[in-house]
């Protein structure tokens, strides 16, 4: 991944329902995911950035978990990384829906949330709940 003079950067992956039939497609997801996660990492450490980067996941906390998705290895991925890159700030975001009332939630997030201020951040039905 190439990387100039970022700010911040948004990791997030579709929103898919893997088929929990096929386990070999969900694993297939998970490591394409975090790959590339990875890499993003790997090319802002390389840069020495000091950026932030904000993860955007989907129906990854308790109470709206409904399906296997990305956004579970991307939580212990980026909660790993909180400690093991100090250099870089990280969010982690999680919608509990794709409607317009959080996709405004989101938006209201992303430019009043800072990450070092808000690490975690859930959004249900236009509700903003941070820790």
């Amino acid at each position: 991944a190439e990387v100039e003079d970022y700010d911040e950067v948004l990791f997030l992956w579709g929103i898919q329902k893997v088929n929990e039939e096929f386990p070999s497609k969900v694993v297939d997801q998970l490591s394409k995911c975090c790959e590339a996660y990875r890499q993003v990492i790997v090319a802002l450490r390389e840069k020495s950035s000091h950026c932030s980067i904000r993860v955007i996941s989907y129906r990854t906390t308790e109470r709206n978990v409904d399906h296997v998705n990305c956004g579970f290895a991307l939580h212990g991925m980026t909660r790993t990384c909180v400690v093991e890159v100090p250099e870089i700030t990280f969010q982690i975001i999680d919608l509990s829906s794709s409607s317009s009332l959080d996709i405004s939630a989101l938006s209201d997030v992303l430019v009043k949330y800072r990450g070092k201020d808000y690490p975690e951040v859930y959004i249900s039905q236009r509700r903003i709940y941070a820790d």
